[in-house]
């Protein structure tokens, strides 16, 4: 939220100025794109054998020009023998800036 309260100017040219920066210091980033791999994982009773785990949802968020952005993959602990696509595997969680986002 921006408030131009006292301008010296043109108050609607300030709030356009500050909203100028706003957007140029801030982007729209995706922080897990659907169908992306973000974990490989071993695959139960199959020795040596591994399966890609995928995103099944994007997660975009908005982030400043140098962002610290975290993504930690925790698996399910007991996997299924005969796991089929869109099975749930695990989680991808995300962090901006230490903060969880998604």
């Amino acid at each position: 939220m921006c408030v131009v309260l006292v301008a010296g100017e043109d108050r609607f040219a300030a709030s356009i100025r500050a909203f100028a920066h706003a957007f140029a210091a801030n982007d729209r980033m995706d922080l897990v794109v659907e169908g992306r791999r973000y974990a490989e994982l071993p695959m139960p009773y199959r020795h040596g054998e591994k399966i890609d785990s995928v995103a099944a949802g994007s997660v975009e968020g908005l982030v400043d020009a140098s962002p610290r952005v975290g993504r930690e993959v925790s698996v399910a602990k007991d996997l299924l023998p005969s796991a089929r696509p869109g099975t749930k595997l695990g989680e991808v969680v995300v962090t901006v800036g230490g903060k969880r986002v998604g």
